[in-house]
């Protein structure tokens, strides 16, 4: 009977592991890939996207996805394949509602050097062809996008007039499941010169979007609620903050409760909560003192209001740091990390955590490395890849699987480990 036991335990020992590397993309068709990212949902089906060189045809940069059923990854190209277009910047998301999935990207024609917003959709079995969001005659670029539990999405991103002045505003388009709305009927959220646009959407479809006051780099943010008319449903653009920021984050719970994350220009880490029942953001809570430069500040929020924030501190030595909120007070941030080049484990979706407020960090180096949070401590950090990684990310959903991927930097392929268990180890 206890020899037994023990192999049942090794058993169940072994489910609950990161899966060795995969690779991702297809070495007879691309290379050089990049600006990896992917999305898991609740039903531990997932998304990867990335953008590479075509190899087979036109020496285009193009968009690929590769999806996961639950047990393989199936690779495929999005983006079109013409020498007058090349793609970049891509975003997914993912919907446990027949496990659709949603990914956009920016096109840059060649001739007008103008970009245009760009996605497709994914009905559970195939991809669409792609499609333009945005008005084909302005210059629109860094979109985003997330999902509901019902298949429902927004999309947002930056326009820039093409005359002068060039003033920016963002933008947003709906998803209704099956089709989005005309690029005619897409939601004009503000003219605060705004830029680097941010999304976060709950289960029910609430979403606050977050951006930047390029005039004064002041965070601004709307919100919107799904129970209104679309162009009734956004609210007017307010602070977050009144003084200069960068390198935002974002976050929202099933309560509409909202966390938000910054770089002030004293170079503090600064979190800050929206309160749905007052329509408005509490006051600036710094996590760090401003004697260091701060990158990459990421925060991840579940529907019991606990939240981790994690950052990378550049100086002589530079390190991930992390802080967690445990619902009334944020604790003090500590390093979860040996000594890393910032530029290799900079990623603003490095940051992932589940419903009982267990979480995980990745990032790139010499080595790809991860660091779960569980039952309320900082495990060791361990190794997903030992091969050099850049730009890794993480996606977690609320019963603690997880997928990451990253770019491998020796190779220039981008590749995937998965952990389908809860909590993380």
């Amino acid at each position: 009977m206890k020899k037994f036991i023990i192999f049942l335990l090794l058993i169940v020992q072994n489910l609950y592991t990161w899966t060795s590397p995969e690779t991702l993309t297809d070495s007879d068709l691309e290379s050089d890939a990049q600006n990896s990212c992917c999305a898991v949902n609740n039903n531990f089906k997932a998304v990867a996207t990335w953008r590479s060189t075509n190899k087979s045809g036109v020496e285009k940069t193009r968009i690929a996805v590769s999806y996961y059923d639950g047990s393989s990854w199936t690779r495929s190209w999005l983006s079109i394949e013409d020498s007058n277009f090349s793609a970049y910047n891509p975003e997914v998301a993912i919907s446990d509602y027949n496990n659709t999935a949603i990914v956009v990207w920016e096109l840059r024609n060649s001739s007008t050097a103008y970009y245009t917003v760009q996605a497709a959709f994914y009905n559970g079995s195939s991809w669409s062809s792609a499609i333009t969001l945005s008005e084909p005659s302005l210059n629109t670029k860094l979109p985003k996008v997330a999902m509901d539990e019902n298949g429902n999405a927004i999309s947002v991103w930056r326009m820039q007039n093409t005359t002068s002045p060039y003033t920016r505003s963002i933008k947003a388009n709906y998803f209704n499941g099956s089709s989005w709305l005309l690029p005619g009927d897409v939601y004009h959220i503000g003219d605060s010169n705004g830029t680097q646009p941010k999304i976060a959407m709950n289960s029910e479809g609430n979403t606050m979007v977050l951006f930047e006051d390029n005039s004064f780099d002041y965070p601004i943010s709307s919100f919107y609620n799904h129970n209104l008319a679309w162009a009734s449903a956004w609210s007017t653009p307010q602070l977050v903050n009144s003084t200069s920021a960068s390198y935002y984050s974002l976050a929202i719970n099933s309560d509409n409760v909202s966390f938000a994350i910054w770089k002030n220009s004293s170079d503090f880490v600064q979190v800050s909560a929206y309160d749905p029942d007052t329509t408005s953001w509490g006051t600036p809570e710094s996590l760090t003192s401003g004697d260091t430069i701060i990158w990459s500040p990421n925060i991840s929020l579940n529907n019991s209001e606990k939240a981790i924030a994690a950052w990378i501190k550049c100086d002589t030595n530079s390190y991930v740091l992390a802080a967690n909120y445990n619902g009334s007070v944020w604790s003090s941030s500590s390093a979860v990390s040996g000594a890393v080049d910032p530029r290799l484990a900079q990623s603003y979706d490095m940051l992932s955590m589940d419903s009982s407020g267990n979480g995980i960090i990745v990032w790139g180096d010499t080595d790809v490395r991860r660091v779960a949070y569980n039952s309320g401590s900082w495990e060791s950090s361990a190794q997903l890849s030992s091969s050099a990684g850049a730009l890794a990310t993480v996606s977690m959903n609320e019963s603690g699987s997880a997928v990451s991927v990253w770019e491998d930097t020796t190779s220039g392929t981008i590749q995937t480990s998965l952990d389908e268990q809860s909590p993380p180890i």
